[in-house]
């Protein structure tokens, strides 16, 4: 059985290993820029709520009377059909 000396099977990773470490940078930036998008979102519903509070509180309250209205009947359309069958 033959063995390949170190140098060579390093020269035979490096392109793949060098590839890997360019797409990791790539992915580092995103994710930097994603973050920092998610911040500028954050500031501005804060200021949108320091501005606005009543409307602010209203919009809440009607995600989450129309989010709580779809998991029931979500819900019960589950229990129907696990009923049923």
């Amino acid at each position: 059985m033959g063995t390949m000396p170190l140098a060579a099977a390093a020269a035979r990773l490096e392109p793949g290993i060098s590839d890997r470490i360019a797409d990791a940078k790539r992915l580092m930036k995103r994710a930097r820029r994603a973050a920092g998008s998610a911040q500028d979102l954050k500031d501005d519903a804060a200021y949108y709520v320091r501005r606005h509070p009543i409307k602010a509180l209203g919009i809440a309250t009607g995600a989450g009377l129309l989010l709580g209205v779809a998991v029931s009947v979500i819900g019960v359309r589950l229990s129907q059909r696990l009923t049923c069958d």
